[in-house]
């Protein structure tokens, strides 16, 4: 960088010299070499006095113009610098912008400094006849302006991105804020194939959107697509109503489009009144650093004794991984049974006596009470409820999570522990939509609002979502079926539906393929299976949201999964179509293609004998 010697870039004078100042100083430390001129010879440093000069002809022309006050001249040289940056230069074969940005620019937004906008300002106490907009000058642009955010760098962050760019979002209208320093991410790789002890997976193989066989999303597809990474970046708090982000650095980031995917948190053993997670070898696994943590962690007590709290999702796949890693594994919860909130009994039992054949332990119905910690400050062993004590090298944490709803807590309306939103995904705030473990949605299955904890949940509602958002009149309500998957040693189930009313068990144990289905009712409403192929996983599913009446439980065990292969193959009989008249009361249950072409052609005669009369009539005139 050439430049003069003014104080402004080299430094202040003392008595006795110039003292290179911070600037001089920001040079060095970003590698920048600052050729300083000799003082008093503004012929040696020409582009910089030109490019002065340039700037400050624009300033006092849009003061000029605007007849706004010069104490402004800050804003108007912002602006001024704002333009020079998106405009045709001899210097650069392309537009400054586009060289530093990777996409196109969009001048849609462009407007005449000085102008006269409308604005709405959000006021608690206004009244039924007090003005809604006020009047004032545009004095500058804001740098962090969107027309769409999303919150949240999870999984449904990846997949809105994708199908935003498939509705045709133009560059620089989207950005994605996540506290995270990676793009979104397949997390269910974090509790597998992350795990592995060989060839695991590390980004950028599970960026998204692999998961669900669609182009991998890395930061270079972003940047081509003019989509924004704000990352390692947090929120500190959001204004629904004034469309308003506000980081912790004190960013201001303002949105026409909010999309919440912030997801969920792991619960901490402290909320349950155990102290002493903050032990280096307890981990939670929730997002990317805590996997990385997790592994550290495996790899110093190779063939050493692990803990694994809880029995759902997280409990069971991490106690596969490390008993692949093979670490001696004891799996303790409190219920009857693992997978309480899914399993029946017998379906449990059998992935007990599996886990118990590849050397995993159970304790049952008991809880952590507390933990014994060597001189280092590292756990040696959890203490239980039942008073028994088990060794441990490496405590893992798989309690539950509680959805970040923080943020939006008295803005928006929440319900099920999530933010509650309609069948287009939107929030009480019409700017405002949330998708993924945040968002409560009515499930037309269940007929009623839920919200569902699965990464499919999260890629298809945020699908849903960007279509309601770019697309609101093609698009109609979120008709989804709940479904949850596991893979983990050399077994794979999917369920389907709701685990309510009577269980239906089939198949056979013993070949490693049978399931279960769900009647409530007088109809099925859920079905599992477990060792099945991609025809029969469909089939089960497809079932499922036929929601078919079923009048024999025992018939339906000896059918099993015939049952669900025969429904799925039924031609569905097509909806009449009812058309109603108050007027008459005339309804028609189905289509009477005969008669309107019958009427038609009536019509048609009639029109064509009447524009002969009328020929005729008009010729005699």
């Amino acid at each position: 960088m050439r430049i003069d010697r003014g104080g402004e870039y080299y430094g202040r004078y003392n008595k006795d010299r110039q003292t290179p100042g911070p600037f001089v100083k920001f040079l060095q430390d970003n590698g920048i070499v600052g050729q300083y001129t000799m003082p008093g010879s503004p012929d040696q440093n020409g582009v910089a006095e030109r490019r002065n000069r340039t700037l400050m002809d624009m300033v006092r022309s849009m003061l000029n113009s605007s007849k706004l006050p010069k104490s402004l001249w800050v804003e108007a040289l912002e602006t001024t610098v704002y333009m020079l940056n998106r405009v045709p230069t001899k210097a650069v074969s392309k537009i400054p912008f586009k060289l530093f940005k990777g996409w196109k620019l969009s001048l849609q937004y462009i407007r005449i400094w000085g102008c006269l906008p409308e604005a709405t300002v959000y006021n608690p106490q206004e009244k039924k006849l007090d003005p809604r907009n006020i009047s004032g000058y545009f004095i500058r642009y804001a740098e962090r302006s969107k027309v769409y955010v999303i919150l949240g760098g999870g999984v449904a962050a990846g997949y809105a991105a994708l199908e935003f760019t498939r509705k045709g979002v133009s560059p620089g209208e989207l950005c994605i804020i996540s506290e995270e320093p990676v793009a979104p991410y397949e997390r269910p790789a974090l509790s597998k194939g992350f795990l592995l002890p060989e060839s695991p997976a590390r980004l950028p193989s599970f960026h998204t959107c692999v998961g669900a066989n669609e182009e991998r999303l890395t930061p270079k597809w972003y940047k081509e697509h003019g989509i924004e990474l704000v990352l390692g970046t947090r929120v500190k708090s959001v204004d629904v109503r004034r469309k308003k982000l506000l980081t912790a650095t004190g960013e201001t980031i303002s949105y026409k489009i909010l999309l919440i995917a912030t997801g969920a948190r792991a619960l901490k053993l402290e909320e349950f009144g155990v102290d002493g997670s903050e032990a280096e070898n307890v981990c939670y696994l929730r997002d990317l650093a805590d996997a990385n943590g997790l592994v550290n962690v495996m790899q110093s007590c190779s063939s050493g004794n692990a803990v694994v709290i809880g029995g759902g999702y997280i409990g069971m796949e991490c106690a596969a991984s490390l008993a692949i890693n093979k670490i001696n594994v004891t799996l303790v919860f409190p219920e009857v049974h693992c997978m309480a909130r899914l399993f029946t009994p017998k379906i449990a039992n059998y992935y007990e006596e599996y886990y118990q054949a590849k050397g995993v332990k159970f304790v049952k119905g008991t809880v952590l009470t507390s933990f014994e910690f060597d001189s280092s400050g590292k756990v040696m062993a959890v203490n239980l409820r039942d008073g028994s004590q088990l060794p441990a090298d490496l405590v893992v944490v798989g309690i539950g999570i509680r959805p970040n709803t923080s943020l939006f807590e008295g803005q928006l309306t929440l319900e099920k522990g999530g933010i509650k939103v309609n069948g287009k995904m939107q929030t009480s705030n019409d700017s405002v939509y949330a998708v993924g473990d945040v968002a409560a949605f009515p499930v037309k299955l269940f007929g009623e609002t839920r919200r569902l904890e699965h990464v499919d949940s999260a890629r298809k509602s945020a699908k849903h979502a960007v279509a309601a958002i770019m697309e609101p009149k093609k698009s109609g309500e979120f008709d989804y079926l709940p479904f949850f998957y596991s893979r983990v040693f050399g077994l794979s189930w999917q369920f389907y539906g709701d685990n309510v009313g009577e269980a239906v068990h089939f198949g056979d144990y013993l070949s490693g393929t049978f399931g279960a289905y769900w009647i409530s009712k007088g109809h099925l409403v859920g079905s599992f299976l477990e060792g099945g192929t991609k025809e029969e996983y469909e089939a089960i599913a497809k079932a499922t949201s036929l929601k078919p009446p079923v009048e024999d439980l025992a018939e339906l065990g000896q059918q099993g999964l015939n049952f669900a292969l025969t429904i799925s193959k039924k031609p569905q009989p097509a909806l009449p179509i009812d058309v109603s008249h108050s007027t008459s009361g005339l309804v028609l249950e189905k289509p009477m293609y005969a008669w309107y072409a019958a009427a038609g052609v009536v019509l048609a005669a009639s029109i064509a004998g009447f524009a002969y009369w009328y020929g005729r009539r008009r010729r005699r005139w």
